[in-house]
Formats: structure tokens, sequence, C-alpha cells
């Protein structure tokens, strides 16, 4: 909530879920979902990827106009976190389980 509102943008909900192959989402209702794994990351990868789905709420593509924003929402700072955000790419999660065993 806090950054929609530092850089204007508006969403629906958010939901935090234990999905293991993306660390976000947001689909054509501005509905947000993020891993719960996301909470692994550094606060400013954290940060990077909250806005890269907040900015999927005004260009539902990954076009030149989507990456502009979302530079211009990451201070043009863009270019450096995407390759430092590859060293904590997300890897197979093992699967919780409440069986015992």
């Amino acid at each position: 909530a806090e950054l929609a509102k530092q850089w204007g943008f508006s969403y629906s909900k958010i939901s935090i879920r234990s999905a293991r192959t993306r660390w976000g989402s947001c689909n054509s209702h501005k509905n947000l979902m993020f891993s719960l794994f996301i909470m692994t990351l550094p606060y400013e990868h954290i940060d990077h990827i909250i806005l890269h789905e907040l900015c999927h709420t005004v260009h539902m593509n990954h076009s030149a106009e989507f990456y502009a924003l979302l530079n211009t929402c990451c201070n043009g700072n863009l270019a450096r976190l995407r390759k430092e955000h590859k060293k904590h790419e997300m890897t197979v999660f093992p699967k919780f389980s409440m069986d015992n065993e």
C-alpha cells in the first residue's frame, strides 16, 4: 500500500501464496499476488518486485513503456536491480508437509 500510494498506483487486492515458480503476478482485475518466499529476499528486491507488479496495473505487458515506468519507480536503478536480482532467482523450495512421517 505504501509503494502504491507513493507512486500513484491503485490495485484491487493483494494475496500471498506459496508460489514456487514466480515472485509475483498481477491480473487484469488489478489483483496482485506475491509468493510468501519473497520474504527471503533483501528489502530492495522486495520493493522492486512489488513495483514491478504495480506497474502491471498500468501496462499489462513487458513493453518499453512498462520498463520505462518501472525504471522511474526504481529511481533509475532498474538495470542494476535486475542484474542483482538474478543472484536471487527463485529455486525450487521444498514442499511443506503436515504429514507425520
